[in-house]
């Protein structure tokens, strides 16, 4: 009985503890998706908007939901959904959008974490070849959207070219941001409570100890990987800065090969992507998104992420990355 209670206050906690961080991401995005439908925001506030077109093939609500992942993911994401009831984006676009999104969206944390702990944990080589391995797979995940938005959104845009410009009332500032305010409270709301009880369900699953075991099942014996290594890369799971950590450690001790580091890291971001599946993206992407569409998100990035790991660790196994 202890024990169970343990369990629950623990995750009551650490629950809390991510609603805190990612709550207020929710409703910026929302605030600032509301914002951007006004008039007022249409001539400044988008004058980034045209190249993210250019280069996402996207429409301009997807675009800007991808500027604004740059800064904060959960943001963008915030304002995909909010701009897909606005103007009623299909499922494709939001699928691709969120894609492509993988990349800007890792910007922030790759230059201020991954950078500054590789860097002190691993040889200045093997660090800069992960930091480069990584990053590429990133920019492959955003290509893959990249190219499936350009193949469908071709036909949309020609659709909206022939309906014409949209054609907006003149409001002024302090409208704008009272109307976007009032707006963004009355979504945010039931997003906020949808989010933190599926958290609270995922976190209590993991914290039962149902994807602890993940890493037994690593094929790394088949690689000549030291046993003692699975749960340096177990420690990935929870955290992927936890898991590098570890297994700089393991590396400094002799327990890794330098062959072998960076197809480890790799396995460990692979890892940590289970876990945030369950953690964070489906609770995320259900409550932004709702049901049907929050799990084709969720499903679709975990499945083109994990597929690109996956293909990068097979490449720098056979030495050709």
């Amino acid at each position: 009985m202890q024990h169970i209670s343990n369990i629950l206050v623990e995750t009551i906690l650490t629950t809390v503890k991510l609603m805190k961080s990612v709550l207020p991401s929710v409703y910026l995005g929302l605030f600032l998706a509301s914002l951007s439908a006004s008039e007022k925001f249409s001539g400044k506030g988008r004058r980034w908007v045209p190249m993210a077109m250019r280069v996402t093939g996207l429409s301009a609500a997807s675009a800007l939901s991808v500027l604004l992942s740059i800064g904060d993911r959960t943001a963008g994401m915030a304002a995909l959904a909010a701009a897909q009831k606005q103007e009623g984006l299909p499922d494709r676009e939001i699928v691709t959008a969120n894609l492509i999104a993988k990349l800007p969206s890792v910007l922030q944390f790759f230059v201020f974490s991954f950078i500054p702990i590789m860097i002190a944990l691993y040889p200045r080589d093997i660090a800069i070849r992960f930091l480069t391995v990584y990053f590429a797979a990133f920019l492959v995940i955003s290509a893959v959207g990249v190219a499936g938005a350009r193949i469908i959104m071709r036909q949309q845009r020609e659709f909206s070219a022939a309906a014409g410009p949209e054609v907006r009332p003149f409001v002024t500032w302090s409208l704008a941001v009272r109307k976007a305010v009032f707006q963004s409270w009355g979504v945010f709301i039931p997003v906020s409570l949808w989010m933190t009880g599926l958290s609270f369900i995922a976190m209590l699953l993991i914290k039962t100890g149902l994807l602890n075991g993940l890493s037994n099942y690593l094929p790394l014996a088949a690689y000549g990987v030291n046993a003692n290594v699975i749960p340096a890369v177990g420690a990935g799971l929870i955290s992927m800065l936890g898991g590098m950590a570890a297994l700089g450690g393991a590396f400094r001790e002799g327990a890794v090969s330098p062959s072998m580091v960076v197809p480890l890291l790799l396995a460990t971001s692979l890892l940590h992507n289970c876990y945030d599946l369950f953690a964070s993206s489906i609770p995320r992407t259900l409550a932004i998104f709702g049901k049907r569409l929050g799990l084709k998100v969720a499903l679709w990035s975990f499945g083109v992420t994990q597929a690109v790991m996956l293909i990068f660790i097979l490449l720098t196994l056979r030495g050709l990355l």
